[in-house]
């Protein structure tokens, strides 16, 4: 199980799967997956920091953040409140709404390390 450790946050990497492409991870006793979407270079360029590229020359961003909850995956929706290190995210599943704390700029850190876990870059080196 790769490690990364974070602004003292420590991320656990638990599975991947480079077909969909997606990265299930864990932070402390939580679970998350991220998943990519296959895009064309101007819209990788236009997502800023959420733009990837993996060796093959394809593009992807990063698409969808999921927290897993009592057996379900719920949507990462927004950032409800900034908090010093930590913030308060919404998560939604079917109409369901869940409030949870997690360190800053999660869906960056997740984006992140799940494209250096399936090799890809960040457009902005490129």
């Amino acid at each position: 199980m790769n490690r990364y450790e974070i602004e003292n946050n420590s991320y656990y990497i638990f599975d991947k799967d480079t077909s969909i492409p997606m990265v299930h991870f864990l932070w402390g006793k939580f679970d998350f997956r991220l998943n990519f979407r296959k895009t064309d270079k101007a819209e990788a360029i236009a997502s800023k920091k959420l733009g990837f590229r993996d060796e093959r020359g394809t593009y992807f961003v990063a698409d969808k953040l999921q927290h897993q909850r009592h057996g379900f995956w719920y949507d990462f929706q927004k950032v409800s409140y900034h908090g010093f290190t930590f913030e308060e995210t919404e998560w939604r599943l079917d109409g369901k709404i869940h409030h949870a704390e997690f360190p800053k700029a999660l869906f960056q850190v997740a984006a992140t390390v799940s494209a250096k876990e399936l090799g890809m870059k960040s457009i902005d080196s490129f």
